[in-house]
């Protein structure tokens, strides 16, 4: 008869730290599932499949549920914000705090209580929307060694920003209507000419893609 190998208490003290060390979370890549722009908040689905102990020790992986309420951290600060749009099936990274922050969150209260006993848990996610897959870089006139490159549009205040007049089209649409007009009714000497008349219609000057407020 084959006697069995009882664990020693190192083995043991190990095994138990690997096991809790597998609900600890650092760091995942995950998809929008569902996004709500009065909130800032998204539903997530971590796209890497988690890894859980066994009774026998062994371990086997399973999808992680949809992480619900998990805030998109724009950037923002002193008054000022920067955001883009979020679109479903977007990936981002989130990011798991040391503990809960929920409470801060709800308060704004200093050296507030966690209000939830978990630490690196799936429930202090925050999202940052900075992922793509490798198949899909940024297009190259996204980059430029000399600027920051915005795209495809920009918008510089509230909801009531116009278009920006662009230098270059103001120049010629001046030009055009100076060179390009014409008069009726021309006389010789010291008479009157007519109404003057633009020969080609002055086109728009406005950016498509940057607007700001007066």
């Amino acid at each position: 008869m084959t006697a069995t190998r009882e664990p020693e208490d190192p083995e043991l003290i190990s095994k138990a730290i690997q096991s809790a060390l597998l609900e600890v979370h650092t760091s995942l890549i995950a998809h929008v599932v569902s996004w709500d722009p009065l909130t800032q908040k998204a539903d997530v689905r971590p796209v890497t499949r988690g890894t859980v102990p066994t009774a026998d020790g062994d371990q086997v992986t399973e999808d992680l549920p949809v992480i619900p309420g998990v805030r998109i951290a724009f950037f923002r600060s002193g008054g000022f914000s920067f955001t883009f749009p979020i679109s479903v099936g977007d990936p981002v990274r989130l990011i798991f705090s040391e503990s809960y922050s929920g409470t801060y969150r709800a308060t704004g209260a200093d050296a507030s209580d966690p209000g939830l006993v978990e630490r690196f848990g799936l429930s202090s996610a925050v999202a940052l929307p900075c992922e793509e897959r490798d198949a899909n870089p940024l297009s190259p006139d996204r980059l430029d060694p000399a600027d920051a490159v915005i795209a495809p549009s920009l918008r510089v205040g509230g909801l009531s920003a116009l278009p920006v007049a662009m230098a270059a089209l103001v120049q010629s649409a001046i030009t055009t209507a100076i060179t390009g007009h014409t008069h009726t009714g021309v006389t010789t000497g010291a008479g009157v000419s007519g109404t003057g008349a633009l020969a080609v219609p002055v086109g728009s000057v406005a950016s498509s893609n940057l607007k700001a407020e007066p």
